[in-house]
């Protein structure tokens, strides 16, 4: 089972140690082997492929943006802002 598709920018919640954690993908291996995360404050963390996929399968890992929040706003400046926010 392929994990999610994952783009630096985007925003992800990971389940850990029974906390939710917001992160967002900030760099990743040229194989997309390899991940690396940074939270809000500062912190990292990085994760295997691996990983990603065992804990999306397991509801602990969720894309929060399908689309980085740049590239979305540029989207949205184009179309004068007529996009509607996508259903949570």
């Amino acid at each position: 089972m392929a994990g999610p598709v994952l783009r630096v920018g985007q925003w992800v919640e990971v389940v850990n140690n029974q906390r939710v954690v917001r992160t967002q993908l900030t760099w990743c291996s040229p194989h997309n082997t390899l991940f690396l995360f940074t939270g809000a404050d500062g912190s990292t963390q990085s994760m295997t492929r691996r990983m990603i996929d065992k804990l999306a399968a397991e509801g602990a890992f969720k894309l929060l943006s399908s689309q980085p929040v740049v590239a979305r706003a540029l989207s949205d400046a184009k179309s004068g802002g007529r996009s509607k926010p996508k259903a949570r």
